[in-house]
C-alpha cells in the first residue's frame, strides 16, 4: 500500500473470484487511500473491473454514489468505514485492504464482512482481509463470523 500499488494478492483474487458478476466493496482505512486506490485500480489494465468510484464521509456526492451502486451503475465502490454498517446491497463481495490497520478492530471487521451475502438469492458473498500477517482483531472477527454463519445455517 505504501508503494501505491495494487497488492498482487488482490489482483490474483480478482482473477479467481467465484462470481465475477457481483459488485465489489473495497474498504480502506483512510479518505486519502480511498481516492488513491480508486485511481490506481482505474489505471490497472489487468483489473477489468468496470466503473470504479470512491466514497467517503467528506464526499459531497456520497448519497448519489451509494444510490448508483445500489442501482448497479457502479461495479466497484472503494470506501472508508462509512459503509461499515447501515447499508444493504444484495450481491457484493467485500475486500478490506490493510485489514490490520487500527481503524479495523474486531467489531468493524465483523460489520464490514456483514455487507456480503445479504440476499436470499446470493447469500454467499466472498469476504477477504488483506494484510501482512494476521492481527488478533482479524482472527477474532473470523471466529465470530464463522460462529454466526453456523448459527444461521451456513
Amino acid at each position: 500500500m505504501k508503494e501505491k500499488k495494487i497488492p498482487k494478492s488482490l489482483l490474483e483474487w480478482l482473477v479467481e473470484r467465484k462470481n465475477k458478476k457481483r459488485q465489489l466493496l473495497i474498504f480502506v482505512p483512510s479518505i486519502k487511500l480511498a481516492e488513491e486506490f480508486k485511481t490506481n485500480l482505474q489505471k490497472d489494465p489487468t483489473a477489468h473491473l468496470g466503473n470504479i468510484v470512491s466514497v467517503h464521509s467528506e464526499d459531497e456526492q456520497r448519497v448519489e454514489k451509494i444510490n448508483q451502486f445500489r442501482k448497479k451503475e457502479i461495479n466497484v465502490l472503494v470506501t472508508t468505514t462509512i459503509l461499515e454498517r447501515g447499508v444493504t446491497f444484495p450481491s457484493v463481495d467485500v475486500v478490506v485492504l490493510d485489514a490490520g490497520h487500527a481503524v479495523f478492530d474486531e467489531a468493524a471487521l465483523v460489520q464490514i464482512a456483514g455487507r456480503a451475502g445479504r440476499s436470499a438469492d446470493d447469500p454467499t458473498g466472498e469476504v477477504i482481509f488483506l494484510h501482512d500477517g494476521k492481527t488478533e482483531a482479524m482472527i477474532r472477527a473470523t471466529q465470530s463470523i464463522r460462529i454466526m454463519n453456523r448459527r444461521g445455517g451456513f
